[in-house]
């Protein structure tokens, strides 16, 4: 029988942006950086949970500008 993990992400505001439940951590972490690629216009917290007290809280801040990384100085 799987465990259940839970990812909440949050914005400052308290609002929650992101609900999802599933069965194994490696799903809530690839949930985390898929929606988290193009959708952070804003600071968030994203919390997950599982079995056995188990429990990461992660701080994902806005960066708007990602013209640095086609930035051809290294």
């Amino acid at each position: 029988m799987a465990k259940r993990f839970s990812l909440t992400i949050r914005a400052d505001d308290g609002s929650t942006m992101l609900q999802s439940n599933v069965d194994y951590i490696h799903q809530a972490f690839q949930r985390l950086i898929d929606w988290s690629i193009g959708a952070v216009d804003q600071d968030v917290c994203a919390v997950i949970s599982g079995p056995n007290g188990f429990y990461a809280n992660n701080r994902i801040k806005a960066f708007g500008d990602f013209a640095w990384i086609e930035s051809d100085q290294t």
